[in-house]
């Protein structure tokens, strides 16, 4: 009987060892991974430091991104070896688009250009004689982009010839580097401009449908945010003003305090941006009524993205960031030893991409991190 007892002792404290296992959680924490880091430069440079604001676009297996300097580069989007390089002399606008394998991309050389994707060779160029290109749009055959001098070109995307124009002869002497993506709604093209005004055009000829002034006053007027389309409401900010929710007839609903000048992020219910004075913000989408603040972002935030139920978005003078999308608080962080000049951009197996004010590229992982694999009790 002593023995039974014993043996029924003995079962008991293992059973309580085995459940106790089942039951105590590991802590962990979310972490950033680096998977490689390549610059994108083609030779060494020891000028001042530039805002290298390109988002990474993909091509199959490849990631491609430029900078502000000499260049454009394709690389293996798991190893980070290069494919091919392409030389321009004062680098590449702030954003690229992929479309039918070609690359279309404004150069620092004043050329707007459609290159192989496969090895960046020339499709097409098209003289713009500006340095400052904005981001690309390309639909139904056509690319749309505007010029460092303010011209809103319509090209054919197939050969590079002119469809059509809009030169917007804008006085001011002071401006901010790049554009927003023109935006293709109805029939219309609408595309803010370094004056503050904001326009809808007639998309087969270019003639000028409305204009409605956004920000008339201040040192930097610019609508260089690109304008979102949701709910049959356009979303766009200029730089030193606020955001502005307008209807397709160029009518204001509201406006939210805040300029900005990376992209907007428009859901069913929020908004979410980066603004020019150091904030992240969340918005009610329809009455634009402030639901949370980031303050005190190291220099600008660049446009956030969704991953994993949360925000990221990069510090142009510091880290990035992985937010909470109820509060704004801080979940992981990175630091790329440089600021983070581009959004960040995410590919099919999930990595993110993104680059610095050093010219690198990054890629990198987010996932749980064991903090502690000891027992409480050790």
């Amino acid at each position: 009987m002593i023995r039974r007892g014993l043996f029924f002792i003995v079962i008991l404290i293992l059973s309580g060892c085995s459940s106790m296992n089942q039951h105590v959680q590991v802590p962990k924490e979310l972490s950033f991974k680096t998977e490689w880091i390549v610059s994108t430069l083609q030779s060494p440079y020891l000028g001042y430091r530039r805002l290298h604001a390109m988002k990474p676009v993909f091509w199959r297996d490849n990631v491609i991104v430029g900078n502000t300097i000499d260049g454009i580069v394709c690389l293996d989007k798991v190893s980070g070896a290069k494919i091919w390089t392409r030389k321009f002399k004062g680098g590449v606008g702030i954003a690229a688009e992929v479309s039918e394998n070609k690359i279309f991309v404004g150069t620092g050389e004043g050329q707007f250009m459609a290159l192989s994707a496969s090895n960046g060779e020339t499709v097409w160029s098209y003289p713009i004689h500006s340095l400052g290109v904005g981001a690309p749009l390309v639909s139904r055959g056509k690319v749309y982009f505007i010029s460092g001098d303010h011209i809103l070109y319509a090209l054919d995307a197939q050969t590079g010839r002119k469809l059509w124009t809009y030169n917007r002869q804008v006085s001011t002497t002071t401006s901010i580097f790049g554009a927003g993506r023109p935006l293709e709604v109805d029939n219309k093209i609408f595309a803010g401009f370094a004056d503050g005004h904001f326009v809808a055009l007639e998309k087969n000829t270019g003639g000028l449908i409305w204009d409605v002034a956004l920000k008339t006053e201040g040192r930097f007027r610019d609508v260089d945010s690109s304008p979102v389309h949701f709910d049959n409401k356009i979303y766009v900010a200029s730089f030193d003003g606020s955001l502005f929710s307008i209807d397709k007839e160029g009518n204001v609903l509201w406006r939210s305090e805040g300029g900005a000048a990376s992209d907007l992020l428009v859901t069913d219910n929020r908004i979410y941006y980066s603004t020019t004075d150091g904030r992240v913000v969340a918005l009610d989408r329809l009455s634009g009524k402030l639901i949370w603040e980031k303050k005190n972002l190291r220099g600008y935030g660049t446009g956030p993205i969704f991953y994993k139920n949360m925000l990221l978005v990069g510090e142009t003078s510091g880290r990035l960031l992985a937010l909470n999308l109820e509060q704004g608080e801080t979940v992981s962080e990175f630091s790329p030893g440089h600021g983070v000049s581009s959004s960040v951009a995410i590919s099919e197996d999930h990595s993110l991409y993104f680059g610095s004010l050093g010219a690198n590229l990054f890629s990198i992982q987010l996932a749980w991190k064991e903090t502690n694999k000891k027992w409480p009790w050790d």
